[in-house]
């Protein structure tokens, strides 16, 4: 069965918006680019007519915001799971008077909460394996491999994705 991560990897490959590394900012237009699309989504959501444009906008919503988290090269998974975690350590608001959003529906944080730490997924430590002596990014060449050998180990090290990955392990690792 596939998931939603594949969906967007599937995507981003056949558009050639493949992102396969250490997470990074975006740049400032793809990422102005990115927030104009994630907000034509919510506009949709906000004027849909029907149950069935609701969702429309709401998938489409997701999926660009997914797509934004891939671009970045985060461990969406990872931080999903962390986040999930804290949320269910909120509360229900009793009164809209409790929320700061004045909505009775609200959920809240209550005394002694504590924000996930995302620091480890936004910043995973490089795997030494592929980290040269010399300082390097990847491990010097052996001799005894050809260059196309070479490039498969690379290439295999590198493009794999999440926890997969032997040169990022994911914060899960």
């Amino acid at each position: 069965m596939e998931t939603y991560d594949q969906n967007i990897e599937e995507f981003h490959e056949k558009f050639d918006l493949e992102y396969r590394d250490y997470p990074r900012p975006l740049d400032p237009d793809e990422k102005d680019f990115r927030l104009v699309c994630l907000r034509e989504e919510v506009d949709e959501y906000a004027s849909a007519e029907n149950l069935e444009d609701e969702l429309d906008a709401l998938v489409d919503l997701i999926y660009f915001a997914l797509g934004t988290s891939y671009r970045h090269g985060f461990d969406f998974a990872a931080a999903w799971k962390r986040v999930h975690t804290a949320n269910m350590a909120k509360e229900r608001a009793k009164t809209a008077s409790r929320s700061k959003r004045h909505f009775d529906l609200d959920v809240i944080k209550p005394a002694g909460w504590v924000a996930p730490d995302l620091t480890d997924i936004v910043y995973p430590k490089p795997n030494p394996a592929l980290v040269s002596p010399s300082g390097g990014v990847y491990a010097k060449k052996r001799k005894n491999l050809t260059n196309a050998q070479t490039d498969q180990i690379i290439k295999g090290a590198i493009f794999e994705k999440g926890s997969k990955r032997r040169n990022l392990p994911s914060a899960e690792d």
